[in-house]
């Protein structure tokens, strides 16, 4: 809750809270699948490669239209 509220916080505008535990969602899979479970291509994807295939699944809820 902690960490969703400070994203909240940095993102601002109308619907912070729901825009950062989508942002949050994302990030959390991101290093769960990567880094505990260790599926692949994640775990063995570089990380230039892998911000790639992420950014665009951050692109929406950062903008404040969401």
């Amino acid at each position: 809750a902690e960490l969703l509220g400070r994203i909240a916080e940095i993102l601002g505008g109308e619907r912070a809270r729901i825009r950062g535990g989508a942002v949050a969602s994302v990030l959390v899979g991101t290093l769960m699948s990567r880094y505990v479970f260790r599926l692949e291509p994640f775990a063995s994807m570089p990380r230039e490669q892998l911000a790639d295939v992420i950014a665009p699944m951050l692109a929406v809820p950062l903008q404040r239209s969401f």
